[in-house]
């Protein structure tokens, strides 16, 4: 239970973290949660589900990553 929480809360800090510095990445990440639910209502394949949520999970993090390493850079 406490690796859960400790996931939840690295999360929750990721989430806050991308939408300040990525604010565009808000509206994509609500585009990709419909799309998710459509599948799930659709009846998709666990798998096909799983793939769209990590496909989710890792545009937001790129996003992150892009956002970051673009500061980083125009700060040299």
């Amino acid at each position: 239970l406490d690796l859960v929480h400790r996931g939840w809360n690295r999360l929750a800090s990721l989430r806050s973290s991308t939408f300040r510095f990525v604010p565009g990445r808000a509206h994509e990440s609500v585009d990709e949660h419909e799309a998710l639910l459509q599948l799930i209502e659709s009846g998709a394949s666990p798998d096909d589900i799983e793939k769209a949520a990590r496909r989710h999970r890792s545009a937001t993090l790129d996003a992150y990553l892009a956002q970051t390493n673009a500061g980083s850079l125009s700060a040299h």
